[in-house]
């Protein structure tokens, strides 16, 4: 039997966020506090269909598109830029202009898993629902990516 310790730290997640509307901001150590960032994969590859007899008809198909969910702390930088993109990119839809809704993009690496994702394609879903209370809260984001790497 094999002993041993590995050790896991939010300080080796890096990374970026980019807007046309925004700019970028730089994703990096401890800018989540307690906070997260899942990467979400939506699509099914294989799908089945079973007839009356039994027999199983497999169909597949490719598809890269998933969800980005951000989990941030009310008063960081992070949540004062996703708050500014997302009224950005509001603004021009809400105006008559989509061309830049999913040109949102994503890329985050871990550097004690060495996982990394490229997201592009990417854009808000809705407002997150916004607390007030006695004390500061964490904010979920919710952002759909038509295409999401797996690096």
């Amino acid at each position: 039997m094999a002993f041993g310790t590995t050790t896991y730290s939010g300080m080796g997640v890096t990374g970026a966020i980019n807007s046309p509307y925004a700019g970028p901001f730089i994703l990096a150590g401890a800018f989540l506090g307690r906070g997260k960032i899942t990467v979400t994969m939506e699509h099914e590859w294989s799908e089945d269909d079973i007839a009356v007899d039994g027999a199983v008809m497999r169909s597949a198909s490719v598809g890269l598109q998933g969800m980005i969910e951000i989990e941030c702390q009310q008063t960081s930088s992070l949540n004062k830029y996703l708050k500014a993109a997302q009224n950005s990119h509001q603004t021009a839809l809400v105006n008559m202009d989509p061309s830049q809704w999913a040109s949102i993009s994503l890329e985050l690496q871990n550097l004690t898993t060495n996982d990394m994702n490229v997201c592009t394609g990417v854009s808000f879903t809705k407002k997150p629902p916004l607390p007030y209370g006695p004390k500061g809260e964490y904010i979920r984001w919710t952002l759909r990516a038509a295409n999401i790497t797996n690096l």
